[in-house]
């Protein structure tokens, strides 16, 4: 792309900033670092849960991925709408927990919210949520993990059918796919694989805008830089990395394991 466009498409970017924030990182991770998604059914109610949280506070969710072990999602709106959202997902998310009744006890009481300012960090968080995936596993993609939007993003995916609207579902589906009372979800969202279909809720044209072209976006996902600009932040959040996660991390940059642990160490540095 031509240098004038690309200065016209930042530009772009910094007015979609100035309008449509302010711009935030949402993190909710259990207590004690425990694995709070164990199953399909889990990982759907997370995706409902999340869509519960948009339509009951107003706060827009561009994107999100959700790991075992918590939800990552960028949003935009006030900060009073980012605390509604993340208190309706901790709570309904905690009380189904303990339906399950597990073993290990589940306390979903860490949630951080941070802001984001400027349009060259919003892009940088999102293309970071949006790859979270493959730092989890070297075997998942952005566009193959199931449990993020980030497989909409410049995709080519066929629309779903207005069959498969909320509106139109049987009173007992609708109980057996949301665990939770009287959602009052708009009738003409769509439901997927058992769950609210992600672009019915989450504004994805909006952090595309974020980005040049798709070509531009494939890039930023495989950047090393992504990756660091983000840990200074995230490894607040996120539980301390094991060996496996350090070998997954090494094979993910493709560096040696020392490499590896070099690079966490200068990046969490003060």
């Amino acid at each position: 792309m031509k240098t004038n466009q690309l200065n016209a498409k930042e530009q772009l970017c910094r007015i979609l900033a100035d309008m449509n924030g302010p711009y935030w990182l949402i993190c909710i991770k259990e207590k004690h670092e425990n694995q709070i998604f164990q199953s399909d059914v889990d990982y759907r109610n997370g995706i409902n849960l999340l869509a519960l949280g948009y339509h009951e506070s107003g706060a827009r969710i561009l994107t999100f991925t959700i790991t075992g072990k918590c939800i990552l999602a960028v949003t935009a709106g006030t900060r009073g709408q980012q605390e509604f959202l993340t208190e309706i997902v901790c709570r309904k998310l905690s009380r189904m927990i303990a339906q399950q009744h597990r073993v290990v006890r589940i306390e979903i009481r860490e949630k951080r919210i941070i802001p984001i300012t400027g349009p060259e960090k919003v892009r940088s968080v999102i293309s970071f949520v949006n790859s979270r995936c493959q730092a989890i596993s070297p075997m998942e993609t952005a566009n193959s993990y199931r449990w993020s939007c980030a497989r909409f993003f410049f995709s080519h995916q066929d629309p779903l059918s207005s069959e498969n609207r909320i509106g139109n579902l049987t009173y007992r589906r609708y109980r057996k796919i949301f665990h939770f009372r009287n959602t009052g979800f708009p009738q003409h969202w769509l439901i997927a694989d058992d769950h609210v279909y992600m672009p019915s809720f989450c504004s994805i044209d909006e952090a595309q805008a974020y980005y040049a072209d798709a070509h531009t976006y494939i890039s930023s996902l495989n950047s090393v830089n992504t990756y660091l600009d983000m840990q200074e932040q995230t490894w607040g959040l996120m539980p301390i990395p094991t060996d496996t996660e350090i070998h997954d991390l090494s094979r993910y940059l493709g560096v040696g394991y020392r490499t590896a642990v070099s690079i966490i160490n200068r990046a969490t540095l003060p």
